[in-house]
């Protein structure tokens, strides 16, 4: 999990590093293994990327687990079907928000008003998550032990890269990559930050709890709590045992979903809370520090993804 400089940049950005997309993080805690699913529709605005998604959705998620034929045909149906839900009905959604913020931009806003745009984003996002449910619980039903067991393998491998990244580092190197990746984000959407800014990016960073272990033990139980789901599921259907049903499938996957939405772990919720919290504090803050020319490349910008996802949206209907 990353430092929560700008939700905006986190949304409107991922097309643009969709190597190391920054909402592929948030996505992750949503779904586990089916967060590209998630992502991949949600957070591009470019439109091969787009256009392409659920293919990318498919060999990301493929690398983890290796389908079979069956369910390759199966998946591949799905995310072709998600994609077209998602470019009739949230594509539209998508541009009134990007119109809304765009109004904002030439005057301040508070971190009452960030969190009300963070609030919106993440109903989209979650929004989202419920519609790819039933992918997951198709392929969850049909998960094999050798999938499971790559599945958890995969999730060993990225927990290791993630404690590279962010644990196994100097406190002096977590806040130089902090501070670097808070100013890079803040530049996609206002353009080069004159030296104040890049001091008042520093400050902001420190006076911000970030919490990396606390991070990856939620991780990891989110990790494991998809596992022991999907691994039960798989063994119920495959033995026919009587209390396994429709209704039981959708009723263990929604309460998956539901757990990483809210995490069991109190203190995690609490974390999360300040954590977002401090992301609207950020963004309003480095906004009321811009300058008129700043703002209006802001908007430019958006009024470029609103141009791509108009685009995108017609093509549905084409």
């Amino acid at each position: 999990m990353r430092f929560p400089l700008n939700f905006l940049t986190n949304f409107l950005t991922a097309s643009r590093r969709a190597s190391s997309a920054p909402w592929r993080k948030a996505c992750l805690r949503i779904m586990g293994l089916l967060a590209v699913a998630l992502l991949l529709p949600a957070c591009s605005a470019v439109k091969l990327a787009y256009n392409q998604s659920p293919n990318l959705a498919y060999w990301y998620m493929d690398g983890y687990v290796d389908f079979t034929g069956v369910q390759s045909l199966q998946i591949k149906s799905d995310l072709a079907q998600l994609q077209t839900w998602h470019r009739q009905t949230q594509l539209p959604l998508y541009i009134a928000l990007l119109q809304k913020i765009q109004t904002q931009l030439p005057g301040e806003i508070s971190q009452a008003q960030a969190c009300v745009l963070l609030d919106d984003v993440r109903a989209q996002l979650t929004t989202l998550s419920l519609q790819a449910l039933p992918i997951a619980r198709t392929l969850a039903v049909t998960l094999k032990p050798a999938q499971l067991a790559k599945m958890q393998s995969k999730f060993t491998q990225s927990n290791a890269d993630y404690r590279e990244e962010f644990i196994q580092i100097t406190p002096m190197q977590l806040r130089e990559k902090r501070v670097d990746l808070a100013i890079s984000r803040s530049e996609m959407l206002y353009g080069r930050l004159d030296a104040k800014q890049i001091s008042l990016v520093g400050r902001l960073v420190d006076s911000t709890e970030f919490e990396s272990t606390l991070f990856l033990a939620e991780r990891q139980r989110r990790q494991q709590d998809a596992i022991n789901t999907m691994a039960r599921l798989a063994v119920e259907k495959s033995t026919g045992q009587a209390l396994v049903s429709l209704a039981g499938e959708k009723t263990a996957m929604r309460d998956l979903l539901d757990r990483s939405l809210k995490s069991p772990n109190s203190v995690y919720r609490s974390y999360q809370e300040n954590f977002m919290r401090d992301g609207c504090r950020f963004f309003s803050e480095i906004h009321a520090s811009t300058s008129p020319a700043q703002r209006s490349n802001a908007q430019q910008v958006l009024a470029g993804y609103e141009s791509d996802m108009r685009t995108l949206n017609a093509q549905g209907s084409n």
